[in-house]
């Protein structure tokens, strides 16, 4: 959080499993100094927390499932000003059969909700991963907004949701809470952002579809973050150079937000 502009700064990104090397992913956060990263397959715990080590921020991560389960975990990774004082893993598909064998386009998907205090208010960061198909992600987004009915507000959402923006279930989540893309472009429609800028530059949007996936060459944007009607949107940009490729098949998604001026 920069101490000039109060602005909190949020990514969002799939890591393929950390399975690039921790090295790489962590060279890419703290080029881009993010308080909030929200992972999705966030690999193993070991390496999950030797990425938290090496970026200077705590690690919350729900339990690992039975080694034979397939799961997309989640994570969230906090700076050293936020407090990370309890989670909740919210499960939107259920655990198979021990033995049982899973085609991965119905492999278990989930949401891990985190409450965080900061100076500044307390809120609920959820890290969400959503499945393949059409019909699952439908069931997934019941279970994800009725999870939403009782957690501290404001409230950010982010995460791979294997959707674009004209489909169903990004339509039905930003109809509760803001898509911060068209949001930042909405700020300052005339203003560009770089793929290296920095917190001291003006707020604006990066000109451009922020597609994210695959990171070779980019044609859909289904890695998103939503925020509550108490945040102002700055700026968004989605970070693309060859330290990026080479860490994951997802481009990270930067979001840089402050909390109304006029919140109670």
């Amino acid at each position: 959080m920069s101490d000039e502009d109060a602005t909190l700064r949020v990514m969002v990104w799939n890591v393929h499993g950390l399975r690039a090397g921790v090295g790489r992913v962590a060279s890419v956060i703290k080029c881009h100094t993010p308080d909030l990263v929200l992972v999705n397959e966030c690999g193993w715990r070991r390496q999950l927390d030797a990425l938290g080590a090496e970026v200077g921020m705590s690690v919350v991560a729900g339990k690992m499932p039975p080694l034979r389960t397939p799961w997309a975990r989640n994570a969230v990774l906090a700076g050293p000003w936020l407090l990370p004082e309890a989670y909740r893993v919210v499960r939107l598909t259920p655990d198979p059969p021990p033995l049982a064998w899973r085609p991965r386009a119905t492999q278990p998907r989930g949401a891990l909700l985190v409450k965080i205090v900061t100076p500044e208010a307390v809120m609920t960061v959820a890290s969400v991963h959503l499945g393949l198909r059409p019909g699952e992600r439908r069931n997934h987004t019941d279970l994800l907004l009725a999870a939403f009915d009782e957690v501290w507000t404001p409230v950010l959402v982010g995460g791979d949701l294997n959707e674009r923006p004209d489909e169903k279930t990004v339509d039905r989540i930003a109809r509760r809470f803001r898509d911060t893309w068209p949001a930042a472009a909405e700020a300052a429609p005339d203003a560009r952002t770089e793929p290296g800028a920095t917190r001291g530059d003006k707020p604006g949007a990066h000109i451009g579809e922020g597609l994210t996936y695959p990171s070779e060459a980019p044609q859909a944007r289904i890695d998103y973050l939503f925020a509550s009607e108490e945040f102002d949107v700055q700026r968004a940009k989605v970070i693309d150079d060859a330290g990026v490729r080479a860490a994951s098949d997802h481009l990270p998604l930067v979001v840089d937000l402050r909390l109304s001026a006029g919140r109670d």
